[in-house]
């Protein structure tokens, strides 16, 4: 159900969880800066970050039968190292 379609009680409990949501978003980036800070002065601190990125098409195709019979459905995964300064890539 939609926020704007939600009575008023509905809509007090989306917008608290939203607000929630935020806060949380919020704490995690000063936490992620602090780590990124720390590994960046301390040599035997570690911090890094990762992705998982899409699914890359294997071969890469966009239209017909073939599509949807490809076999092949590998994922880009990233990693950065923030003291390092070095980024790893896997697929």
């Amino acid at each position: 159900m939609s926020y704007t379609n939600s009575n008023e009680e509905e809509k007090s409990r989306k917008q608290e969880e939203y607000d929630k949501h935020i806060r949380g978003k919020k704490l995690m980036a000063v936490i992620k800066e602090e780590a990124k800070m720390e590994a960046a002065d301390n040599a035997t601190q570690a911090s890094a970050v990762f992705d998982l990125e899409e699914v890359l098409s294997t071969p890469k195709l966009f239209v017909g039968d073939p599509y949807y019979l490809r076999q092949l459905g590998p994922f880009n995964f990233t990693v950065y190292s923030y003291g390092a300064d070095e980024v790893f890539c896997y697929l």
